[in-house]
């Protein structure tokens, strides 16, 4: 054959390529081996599971919206019956396996502590019935609720996602016995209600407080239809510039911060970039309050039961508000009366700091 180098090299290249070939042929064979029964196990597993529901005499499949709606997806289209975002107390299933427990954050022991027998479990995965129970006629009996009322485009107890936060404390209850509840303000629900033993939370959009007015909070036992009144919450009209609002002793601040920072240097840096400050009251309550930081209103978010009220604003936001140095005052604002106390003074000194536009 030619002895020129370039041509032995190039020859050669076949003879490579089919040796790479056949050897990455050999590991994606490896791979194929291996992949192939895990899903056929998982394939058999299914049907296995979908044959013994077709075989009892259930109602439906309880899907725990916690973990998602489209949990057990296979099951919900196979499956000769429907699944239902609660708890019935009546002929119902429930499928558990290790990713609902953990997107749902409860543990696997809580999940088996609804079952009243297995009637399939694996390593992965474990079906079983829910124990029957009677949702009986419960009346609840409400000891205090709030907010109680907001101003106009004002999301009272603003939660983290932008929604209104409600609670209901109530007198002790059975839960399974009086089943999924569902707050509604003026028949429109809330996008999230949980039941604790002695409290009912929940959350609507803030869509709800644009138009002043007065809305009836309610709580629904989705099981029975049954409605239980709670009160009118106010959605009062707009509220007058920081300056006007006269002044008050609203409570009593134990302490508060930051209450300094550089100029244009935002304060008290948070995840994503935001501004926070946080404020320990005494005796806050439950009323709808708002964080106001010179004229400017921040994001607020009010923890009644710890006293605790904090609020938040954007970098770009924070950078602004401290683009000179000074004092500016910081004040509570009640919103449901109008006033406000004033909180202290933010120190802004001098410092280097970033051009606002440039975060």
């Amino acid at each position: 054959p030619p002895t020129h180098n370039g041509w032995i090299l190039i020859s050669s290249l076949p003879i490579c390529v089919v040796f790479l070939t056949v050897a990455l042929a050999g590991r994606v064979s490896d791979i194929i081996q291996y992949e192939i029964p895990k899903s056929q196990r998982q394939q058999e597993e299914q049907n296995l599971v979908l044959s013994i529901i077709r075989e009892q005499d259930a109602e439906s499949l309880f899907v725990d919206t916690d973990a998602g709606n489209f949990q057990h997806a296979v099951f919900q289209l196979l499956s000769p019956i429907q699944a239902i975002p609660m708890i019935t107390g009546k002929g119902q299933l429930m499928i558990l396996n290790t990713y609902i427990t953990r997107i749902a954050k409860t543990s696997f022991e809580d999940y088996l502590g609804w079952c009243g027998n297995a009637l399939y479990r694996s390593k992965s995965m474990i079906l079983c019935r829910l124990e029957d129970f009677e949702n009986q006629d419960i009346s609840l009996q409400i000891e205090a609720w709030g907010p109680q009322s907001t101003y106009v485009h004002t999301v009272p107890n603003r939660q983290v996602h932008g929604g209104a936060g409600f609670w209901i404390r109530v007198k002790p209850v059975d839960k399974q016995k009086l089943g999924p509840l569902r707050l509604y303000l003026s028949g429109q629900p809330a996008f999230s209600t949980k039941l604790g033993d002695a409290l009912i939370t929940g959350q609507f959009p803030a869509r709800l407080f644009r138009q002043p007015g007065t809305y009836e909070l309610q709580v629904k036992q989705l099981v029975k239809g049954r409605l239980f009144g709670v009160g009118q919450f106010q959605v009062l009209g707009e509220i007058g510039a920081i300056e006007s609002l006269p002044h008050s002793v609203i409570a009593g601040l134990v302490a508060w911060g930051p209450r300094s920072g550089n100029v244009g240097g935002g304060f008290n840096q948070q995840a994503g970039d935001r501004s926070a400050m946080w404020f320990r009251f005494s005796n806050i309550g439950q009323h709808p309050y708002e964080i106001y930081f010179g004229t400017n209103a921040l994001r607020t978010v009010v923890s009644g039961d710890k006293n605790v009220i904090t609020a938040s604003t954007t970098a770009v936001q924070a950078a602004r508000l401290t683009a000179d140095s000074g004092e500016i005052p910081v004040h509570l604002v009640n919103l449901e009366q109008g006033s406000k106390q004033v909180s202290g003074l933010f120190g802004v000194m001098e410092g280097t700091a970033p051009h606002p536009d440039t975060h």
